[in-house]
């Protein structure tokens, strides 16, 4: 009996849709592999707050500016804070409230 020539094309994809398979799913677990070793590696240390400067700039009269103003002080922040208010001139509305 004879193998129909055909028949070596189909067994050739065959085996090359098997090797594609194994070989994706062993990159696939290789790389999950690779993923749970780094995320196991990381550094749980508590990161230092960087110290942050707010540049606030004031003009002209605003209903509620001190309440407004204060919520800048008031904010939560775990490392040093430095506050700036600054104006373009002293007898601006915004520099006569207390």
């Amino acid at each position: 009996m004879t193998i129909p020539p055909h028949y070596f094309l189909a067994e050739f994809f065959f085996e090359l849709c098997v090797i594609g398979a194994v070989s994706g799913s062993l990159y696939l677990l290789l790389a999950a592999y690779f993923v749970l070793r780094f995320r196991g590696r990381h550094d749980r240390r508590e990161v230092a707050a960087v110290p942050v400067t707010i540049l606030k700039p004031l003009h002209g009269e605003e209903p509620n500016l001190y309440s407004r103003l204060s919520t800048f002080c008031e904010q939560s922040y775990p490392g040093p804070v430095q506050i700036v208010f600054g104006c373009h001139d002293e007898s601006d509305p915004a520099v006569a409230r207390n």
